[in-house]
């Protein structure tokens, strides 16, 4: 229960600040911190992670964000099957709006919509567009390129939140871009 910086030099030369939550071989659950707010969770893979440490200043902005009301609002009880990205993704509700990354510092790609199905080796998401339109094919991503997934985050909230102002036909709109 303590903010530390997590490192991963293959990925980001900075490292992120986070209270890690749950972990397994594979993954690492953390609640992401960001400018001092709590912004949703991120699971890491372990294999990317190179130095975690709880540094001064980690101590420091623990103590400000205690402060504030903010780390007590930390979901220490956050529960979620961690044996890979799929496993993950597969107990989500079928609404819930997902980000997937590939975090790669010369090419990186990103990936936001809703998980279809998963296996150990392939991750299908019902895509939308940075405009709000769905895509019309399904996307499929290589699970062994997802670095990060990213769930309840502050760009998620405000994405469900315009999904659930719609009705039913404009929330299925298809992307024409």
């Amino acid at each position: 229960r303590s903010l530390v910086s997590i490192r991963r030099d293959r990925i980001d030369a900075r490292s992120l600040q986070a209270v890690p939550l749950l972990f397994s071989r594979a993954l690492l659950l953390v609640q992401y911190i960001h400018d001092f707010h709590l912004d949703g969770q991120l699971i890491l893979r372990r294999a990317d992670i190179t130095d975690v440490s709880c540094r001064a200043t980690d101590k420091f902005q623990q103590q400000l964000l205690t402060d504030s009301g903010a780390f007590q609002k930390i979901h220490f009880a956050f529960a979620a099957e961690l044996s890979s990205f799929s496993s993950l993704l597969q107990q989500q509700p079928k609404s819930s709006i997902v980000i997937l990354e590939s975090e790669r510092r010369a090419a990186a790609d990103f990936w936001i919509g809703r998980h279809v199905e998963s296996d150990a080796n392939k991750v299908r998401l019902h895509e939308f567009s940075g405009a709000g339109c769905w895509h019309d094919e399904l996307t499929t991503i290589s699970a062994s390129d997802i670095t990060c997934c990213q769930l309840n985050t502050n760009y998620i909230r405000h994405y469900a939140a315009y999904f659930a102002r719609q009705s039913p036909s404009e929330s299925a709109v298809q992307d024409t871009t």
